[in-house]
């Protein structure tokens, strides 16, 4: 585009400059004929009137050659100009489109969040409702357990809200804490365990003994001399404890089968509250 524009820049002048010979030409030519004696009839005033027409034509070529140079330029720079603003058009068009085609996105990029947030919130509210409900029932059922397992899981117990307390735990936390207690529950559940432990007898003195734990259903313990006995269990409210002496020797019995200093056998231990007697067997 410059050197087209340099190339009729070029061609301007040169057309200029034959006009501006050509007239000089011309008058030189008139000039000529005048000194021969080869004029036009008419006298002085005519050659004059003649001179000044010839010198006029070449003021007017130069001025035709001058303004014709100049509009070239004008019009090779209004057209670059015009080629600027068209591809700033183009160019802002195309932003313009990437603009729109980005706005439609991030608005149905935005919609997809709302409803993603929406559906998070609603399934938050679910499990906080699955929690509450969960730390309503283990708080139920803690009075209903047995010492060993209640002083085990005493620290997490102690980390659950109260009932529309504010709490700094999260719900995952809430969650995973109702988790650990359930399974610690399960586990002691399906474990026969022995412990040794201090129980008041039904005279009101204490004494040291060895319970077995049958998970949370049942538990018995004897004394060591074998003389007193008791029965532990969930009456569907707390875990209590009851006097079974009458089932001692079967219960002593018991603990030395567990501990291996007897052989196996079958051993009949109370499964039901009763009486001292132990009528239920």
């Amino acid at each position: 585009m410059k050197l087209e524009h340099e190339n009729r820049r070029t061609m301007g002048r040169a057309v200029r400059r034959a006009a501006t010979v050509l007239a000089v030409l011309a008058v030189g030519l008139f000039l000529s004929s005048v000194r021969d004696g080869r004029a036009a009839p008419g006298g002085d005033d005519e050659q004059e009137e003649m001179r000044a027409v010839l010198e006029r034509l070449v003021e007017t070529g130069r001025v035709i050659a001058k303004e014709r140079e100049d509009w070239e330029i004008g019009r090779e720079v209004l057209q670059e100009r015009i080629g600027v603003v068209q591809r700033d058009v183009d160019a802002a068009r195309e932003r313009l489109a990437e603009t729109g085609k980005t706005i439609g996105e991030t608005s149905t990029e935005v919609d997809k969040l709302r409803e993603d947030e929406a559906t998070l919130k609603r399934q938050s509210a679910e499990m906080l409702a699955r929690v509450e409900k969960t730390e309503s029932r283990i708080r139920a059922l803690l009075p209903r357990l047995p010492d060993p397992l209640r002083k085990k899981l005493e620290t997490f117990v102690q980390r659950i809200p109260a009932p529309g307390a504010e709490t700094p735990l999260s719900l995952g936390e809430r969650y995973g804490i109702s988790i650990i207690i359930m399974n610690e529950i399960n586990k002691f559940g399906s474990l026969v365990s022995r412990e040794p432990e201090v129980r008041t007898l039904a005279d009101g003195s204490t004494a040291q003994v060895t319970t077995i734990y049958l998970g949370i259903s049942r538990a018995y313990y004897a004394t060591a001399d074998g003389k007193h006995a008791g029965v532990g269990a969930d009456d569907g409210e707390a875990w209590t404890w009851r006097p079974a002496d009458d089932a001692a020797p079967s219960i002593a019995k018991a603990l030395k089968i567990l501990d291996g200093e007897q052989l196996a056998e079958f051993v009949s231990l109370p499964v039901a509250f009763g009486a001292a007697t132990g009528e239920n067997k």
